[in-house]
C-alpha cells in the first residue's frame, strides 16, 4: 500500500498529536448487548479507547434503528480528542451468518454461490449488500470466508465456504470481496490461514491443522493470495494452530511467524490484520486476556476484536497501555498499526466509490430479484431414482413436510431451534400442507411415536428438510426408517450436502445450501417443476458424488 506523500504527512501529523491511550484505543474493536450503546461504552468511545464497533444480531432491529445507532457510535467516538470515526463492523456473510435480517436483502451464503459456479453474481451480491451496510452506517463487512471446505466434518465453516476447490474459492472470494469494496465497505477475508480442514469448532476449543508448507500454499493459502492480489483491505485470523508455520505451537492469531513473517513479508499483504474474537474458547481457555492481547499485538496484528465483554475491554485497554508506557510494545510498532488504521478510516471518509447513501436510494427490489436468482441458479438436484421429481400431485395431496431444528454453531449465533419454513413455501400450491417440528435430534420414541403417526395418515408426500444430519444420528435414522417404510420422500439438506452420507439409501436428495426465504422459494419451484435444476455440487460427497456433480434435468 503506497499512499501519496500528502496522507501519509496528514498520518504522521495526526499520530504525533495522539496521546499513547488513544492510539492503544484504535486498536481495539468491541461489541456490547443491546439495541442501544450501553452508557459504559459510550464514555468507553468518548475517551478513545476504542477504534472500532461489531454489532451483532442482539444490536439490530430495523433499519431506521440501526442507522440511528451507528450514528450514536459515531458521535460518541466524535467526542475524543482525535475525533476520529469508527470501523463499524457487522458479519453479514449470507447464508448462515447474517446478523442483519429485517428490512434488508438476505442473500443465500458462500456454497450457494459456489453451486452456481458465477462470479458475476458472487461480484453483484457483495456489491448490493455492502451498498445496503453503508446505508445504515456499517463501514465493514467481516466476509467474505475464503476457507477452502475441504472436510466434510467441520463444524462451523460447511456452507460459509465457497467449496473445496482453492481456484473457485479464490475466484468467486476474489469477485464478492470487489463488490463489497465497490460497495463503500472495507472487506474482510477470514479465517487465515485457513479453518476449513478442521473438526473442532474454534468457539468452542483449539484446533490443528497439520499439513505441510507445500499443502497450505496449494489449497488454503490460495484464496488469501488471490485476495491480497486484489486489494483486499482486511483479513481475520484463525484461532487455529498450524505446527508447520509455527514452530511454539501458537494460534495464528498470536503468531508472529503467521501474521508478520508469512502474511506481511512472504505474501505482501499491507492491509488490517484483525483478530477473530479473543473471548472464543480457543484462546480465552488457553491464555490470560492480557497475555493474549499482548502477543496478538507484538505478532502483527492491528486491531484486535473482544466482542461481548465489556470488564473484558477494559482489561485489554489497561494492559495494551501498561505495555506501552514500559516499552513491551515498541512504540513504532504501535504507530504501524495505528498508522493503518488510520489510513483506512481516512480512506473510508473521502471514499467516492459509494457515498454515505440514505436509506431509500438503495434499490431493494433488484436486490431482492438478485438474491432469488442466486438461489434459483444454487439449488442443486442430487439424485432422482425414483423419477419422483417434479412432483406430479393434485392440489388436494396431503404433503407432510418434518422439520428438524438447528442447533446453531458459535459463528451463527447462540439460539437453539431455527425451523425453517419450507411449509410456507408450497403451501400456496397445496390444500393440505402439514408441518412437523422436530428436535435435531430426535429420540428413539420420539421416532417411534412419528413413525406410527405417518403409518396411519398415509401423506401423499413427505418431505424431509434436514440439518446436518451426519452430527445429529437421531434425525439420520428417522430419514433411514422413513424409506423403509416405503412412504414417497424427498431430502432436501438445507445445511451441508453431506447428509446424504447419513442415508446414502435415499433415492431422492436436493441440496439447499441454506434456509432462507429465497432459497426455500426456489426448492419449492424446483420440487414442482417450475425451474429446471441448475446448480452443482462444490464439493464431494466422499464415495458417492465428485465436486461438480448436478443432475440438469429430471
Amino acid at each position: 500500500m503506497v499512499l501519496p506523500n500528502k496522507v501519509t504527512s496528514l498520518i504522521s501529523g495526526m499520530l504525533a498529536k495522539m496521546t499513547l491511550s488513544e492510539k492503544v484505543g484504535q486498536l481495539l474493536m468491541v461489541g456490547f448487548t443491546g439495541y442501544q450503546a450501553p452508557r459504559e461504552l459510550v464514555g468507553f468511545l468518548s475517551a478513545g479507547k476504542a477504534g472500532g464497533i461489531i454489532l451483532f444480531a442482539n444490536n439490530l432491529a430495523e433499519p431506521p434503528q440501526v442507522a440511528a445507532l451507528t450514528g450514536t457510535l459515531q458521535a460518541a467516538a466524535g467526542q475524543c480528542g482525535p475525533g476520529l470515526p469508527l470501523f463499524i463492523a457487522v458479519d453479514q456473510e449470507g447464508g448462515a451468518v447474517i446478523r442483519l435480517s429485517r428490512g434488508v436483502t438476505v442473500f443465500p451464503g458462500n456454497m450457494a454461490l459456489g453451486a452456481t459456479g458465477r462470479e458475476d453474481l458472487a461480484y453483484l451480491s457483495g456489491q448490493a449488500v455492502a451498498t445496503e451496510l453503508a446505508a445504515l452506517g456499517i463501514n465493514m463487512n467481516l466476509a467474505p470466508v475464503l476457507d477452502v471446505n475441504l472436510n466434510p466434518a467441520n463444524p462451523v465453516i460447511g456452507v460459509r465456504s465457497f467449496g473445496e476447490d482453492p481456484e473457485t474459492v479464490a475466484r468467486l472470494g476474489v469477485a464478492a470481496l470487489q463488490g463489497m469494496q465497490d460497495g463503500g465497505v472495507l472487506a474482510v477475508g477470514k479465517h487465515f490461514p485457513g479453518h476449513g480442514d478442521t473438526t473442532v469448532d474454534s468457539h468452542l476449543n483449539l484446533p490443528v491443522i497439520p499439513h505441510s508448507p507445500d499443502r497450505l500454499e496449494a489449497v488454503e493459502l490460495k484464496p488469501f493470495q488471490a485476495a491480497i492480489d486484489h486489494g483486499i483491505s482486511c483479513i481475520m485470523t484463525a484461532h487455529v494452530v498450524f505446527p508447520a508455520l509455527e514452530a511454539a505451537g501458537l494460534p495464528a492469531t498470536l503468531s508472529a511467524a503467521v501474521l508478520t513473517g508469512l502474511l506481511r513479508r512472504k505474501m505482501g499483504f499491507q492491509g488490517l490484520i484483525i483478530t477473530d474474537c479473543l473471548e472464543m474458547k480457543a484462546i480465552a481457555a488457553n491464555y490470560e486476556l492480557e497475555e493474549a492481547v499482548a502477543q496478538a499485538v507484538l505478532a502483527g496484528a492491528d486491531q484486535l476484536l473482544i466482542s461481548h465483554t465489556f470488564a473484558k475491554q477494559q482489561a485489554a485497554h489497561e494492559a495494551l497501555l501498561a505495555l506501552a508506557e514500559r516499552g513491551a510494545l515498541p512504540l513504532d510498532l504501535l504507530d504501524a498499526a495505528v498508522g493503518r488504521i488510520l489510513t483506512y478510516k481516512l480512506a473510508l471518509a473521502n471514499s467516492r466509490r459509494q457515498p454515505a447513501a440514505a436509506l431509500q436510494a438503495v434499490d431493494w427490489g433488484e436486490h431482492i430479484k438478485l438474491a432469488q436468482e442466486i438461489a434459483v441458479r444454487s439449488v442443486t438436484l442430487v439424485r432422482n431414482r425414483s423419477k419422483l421429481l417434479p412432483l406430479q400431485l393434485t392440489p388436494e395431496a396431503k404433503i407432510i413436510i418434518l422439520a428438524f431444528q438447528k442447533r446453531l454453531t458459535g459463528a451463527e449465533g447462540t439460539q437453539e431451534g431455527l425451523v425453517n419454513d419450507l411449509a410456507g413455501a408450497l403451501a400456496p400450491y397445496y390444500q393440505q400442507v402439514a408441518q412437523q417440528i422436530l428436535p435435531a435430534d430426535p429420540s428413539p420414541p420420539t421416532q417411534q411415536s412419528l413413525q406410527a403417526e405417518l403409518a396411519a395418515e398415509q401423506p401423499t408426500l413427505i418431505i424431509a428438510a434436514t440439518q446436518n444430519a451426519r452430527e445429529n444420528p437421531g434425525q439420520a435414522e428417522l430419514i433411514r426408517k422413513l424409506a423403509a417404510d416405503r412412504h414417497s420422500l424427498v431430502v432436501v439438506a438445507l445445511n451441508t450436502p453431506y447428509d446424504l452420507l447419513a442415508f446414502p439409501e435415499i433415492d431422492t436428495y436436493v441440496a439447499a445450501y441454506g434456509w432462507s426465504e429465497v432459497t426455500l422459494r426456489a426448492v419449492a419451484q424446483l420440487l414442482r417443476g417450475e425451474i429446471r435444476p441448475q446448480g452443482k455440487l462444490p464439493v464431494s460427497i466422499p464415495g458417492l458424488y465428485h465436486r461438480g456433480y448436478g443432475m440438469a434435468d429430471f
